[in-house]
């Protein structure tokens, strides 16, 4: 579990950097205590990471320069963006490497052999250490900084094992996940009847499915969409006149989400997978209430209900609404917390970090 979250960690901040000399003295890029990450460690470490993103997000096994240059947002490019993000990315790994030594920490010998044994396996693929070095060196770095690298992950996990494990000293209990679960989520379920498209069925009033699974739909005319309108409106009387909710739901709801979880939808105000109008209402809501509202997509009767015990335990979904693990959201969030914490205390070379962009690094598709 250590070994995912370290991986979803780094994808999440990604790389930058350039082609460094290891003949010359290293510079220290980020410095946190008594733990540096020297020049050719981040030169290498960005390099690879641009190569991942290149392939992993724009099917790439070679440089475009487009990617880079391309706009996020007004003024901030590509390059901009994840410059930044890898510098917090790095920063985070010092601390942790530092953390690993602070807490008395250690790696097994059979780790640090696993370490060298894959070493040795590249060495023998490519034909010897220099053949090896020559191909790093493209990088900036060479065989003692991959060795590093991968040493220092392992120290990582160590440390975020000791933190948050399961028997980690700062790990989340449960009566912390409850109290997080009850103070942010809302359980609901809703009619939605959509004033765009319609779905198909066949005779027997069955839906009828794409060949990708999904139910076929057309698009409504005006009158189609007055017939919805007046439709809905008496499913609200019928609501407000005691008819059961569930089984109206049931029957009628066009949110297909909505037609497969018996529970009905765990939100909350950063939900994406429904309206953020509707997130809304139903945090304005009492257990029990029920409300309308109307959105350009559709209307909805929208009802709010008691949350069930441990909902974010069951495993469709915690897949589908709890990011996949509420756990792992509130270890991440402090997570977040205690590197920032240290942050403050992260030294930076600024002339290095203007000087390796991720616009100039040479990615690496191969070596990690």
């Amino acid at each position: 579990m250590m070994k995912k979250r370290f991986a979803a960690f780094l994808l999440a901040l990604i790389m930058i950097l350039g082609v460094t000399s290891c003949a010359k003295e290293a510079k220290s890029a980020i410095t946190f205590r008594d733990t540096v990450i020297d020049e050719y460690e981040y030169s290498f470490l960005m390099s690879y990471y641009k190569g991942m993103y290149l392939y992993s997000y724009y099917g790439l096994t070679e440089d475009n320069a487009a990617v880079w240059t391309s706009e996020i947002s007004e003024g901030v490019t590509v390059n901009d963006y994840l410059t930044a993000l890898t510098l917090s990315s790095m920063m985070s790994t010092a601390i942790y490497v530092e953390l690993f030594d602070e807490y008395g920490l250690s790696l097994t010998a059979e780790e640090t052999a696993a370490v060298d044994d894959a070493i040795d396996s590249l060495i023998e693929k490519v034909g010897n250490k220099a053949k090896l070095n020559s191909a790093l060196s493209e990088f900036g770095a060479n065989v003692e900084t991959l060795r590093k690298v991968r040493l220092n992950n392992l120290k990582i996990e160590k440390v975020q094992d000791y933190l948050y494990g399961e028997n980690g000293i700062n790990t989340v209990t449960k009566e912390e996940l409850d109290e997080y679960y009850n103070a942010n989520y809302g359980r609901t379920k809703f009619i939605f009847i959509s004033k765009t498209v319609d779905y198909e069925r066949d005779e027997n009033g069955e839906y009828i499915k794409n060949e990708d699974g999904n139910i076929k739909t057309h698009e409504l005319t005006e009158e189609e969409v007055a017939a919805k309108k007046e439709f809905f409106d008496e499913l609200e009387e019928r609501v407000n006149a005691g008819e059961d909710f569930d089984s109206l739901v049931a029957e009628y709801t066009m949110d297909t989400g909505m037609m497969r979880f018996e529970d009905g939808y765990y939100v909350t105000s950063t939900s994406t997978f429904v309206e953020s109008t509707v997130t809304d209402t139903v945090a304005g809501l009492e257990i029990g209430e029920t409300a309308r509202l109307e959105t350009a997509n559709g209307w909805y009767l929208i009802k709010r209900y008691e949350l069930i015990d441990e909902g974010y335990n069951k495993e469709e979904y915690a897949a589908a609404m709890f990011g996949g693990s509420l756990s792992e959201l509130l270890i991440s969030q402090r997570m977040q917390e205690q590197l920032s914490a240290y942050s403050e205390e992260v030294v930076i070379d600024e002339e290095l970090m203007s000087k390796y962009t991720l616009a100039s690094c040479t990615p690496n598709f191969y070596y990690y």
